[in-house]
């Protein structure tokens, strides 16, 4: 079979490129893929919001976006008339660069009008997560998070640590046992940076004390592990008649044992993990936070915020006396 050359005119950073220098140290960016017609990624401040922007040939009409979580935009940028498509929900960014480069190459390569090779993607992208939906990478990177909080805890209080983690039952924050509660968040980027999601995710239940439990894992080779095989591997220490229980709540965050092999990167833990609890002193927004700005900032207005915090250097280390005392390594 012969090999089909990558066509030169495609100069498309990859993704790991942008998610390393861009979106996860919060940096805007615009990366130029053609000068004329413009055809542009682009990445907000704060890496809040990413996406594209193509110029639009005379006649085309942008109609609105079928998707809840991408927008699609007529703009003027530089003096001309360009779509602009882009999402701010950050769990999806590694999928949304797909989709562009599904566009891209069909206006570079094929010479498709942007919006014709904008609809023809989202319809064939509609199509495909009809049938099968995989984890994002990002999502892949909070399982992993969270499988590693659920193993202390069922080495510590066995079935009532599985029941602990509510968060897949839709509770406002990961794990409960007790009158302490866990948000936990992951991330790769060299420092500890995590975005939040709501004004909820930093708001402690009344009667309960929330703790962040911030983790930093990295690629790794055969010293690491898929989330396939953590998966596995937790799943193996389980009581039997908590197995239900365990993949009930895997199927409810969206994983599926048969798309195990689509999650090939293998990672490990990178340092000590640090737990914070959620007080004076620790970034967020909550409700209480936006009641206190004055009324000329209409807070009453603002239903949702995604942020991020950096609370490097914040909280209790693992391995410590004070630290084991919240989390039992069991």
């Amino acid at each position: 079979m012969t090999s089909v050359p990558e066509p030169a005119t495609l100069l498309l950073p990859g993704w790991e490129v942008l998610r390393r220098d861009y979106i996860e140290p919060g940096l805007p960016g615009r990366v130029v893929v053609r000068d004329q017609p413009k055809l542009e990624l682009f990445v907000d401040p704060g890496g809040l919001r990413f996406g594209a922007t193509l110029a639009l040939p005379s006649g085309s009409i942008v109609s609105p976006s079928p998707l809840t979580d991408i927008a699609i935009v007529e703009i003027r940028a530089d003096g001309e008339r360009c779509v602009e498509i882009s999402t701010h929900a950050a769990g999806l960014f590694g999928t949304f660069y797909l989709l562009v480069v599904d566009v891209a190459r069909a206006v570079l390569e094929r010479s498709v009008p942007p919006i014709t090779a904008l609809e023809a993607s989202l319809a064939h992208w509609r199509a495909l997560l009809q049938t099968s939906a995989l984890l994002s990478d990002e999502k892949q990177l909070g399982l992993v998070g969270e499988l590693w909080l659920l193993e202390r805890l069922l080495r510590s209080f066995g079935s009532a640590g599985l029941d602990s983690w509510v968060g897949p039952n839709n509770q406002s924050h990961d794990f409960r046992i007790g009158d302490i509660e866990f948000e936990v968040k992951a991330t790769s980027g060299t420092r500890r940076v995590h975005i939040i999601n709501g004004l909820q995710q930093l708001a402690p239940t009344a009667g309960a004390r929330l703790y962040l439990l911030s983790l930093r894992f990295v690629d790794a080779g055969a010293g690491g592990e898929t989330l396939g095989e953590m998966v596995q591997r937790i799943g193996a220490a389980i009581a039997p008649g908590d197995l239900p229980n365990f993949e009930d709540k895997l199927a409810a965050v969206g994983f599926r044992a048969g798309d195990a092999v689509h999650y090939s990167r293998r990672r490990r833990i990178a340092d000590r993990a640090r737990l914070i609890r959620i007080d004076d002193g620790v970034p967020r927004l909550t409700a209480e936070a936006l009641a206190e700005l004055p009324a000329r900032f209409a807070p009453a207005g603002i239903s949702d915020i995604t942020y991020r915090i950096d609370i490097e250097g914040l909280g209790l280390e693992e391995g410590t006396t004070e630290f084991a005392a919240v989390v039992p390594s069991g």
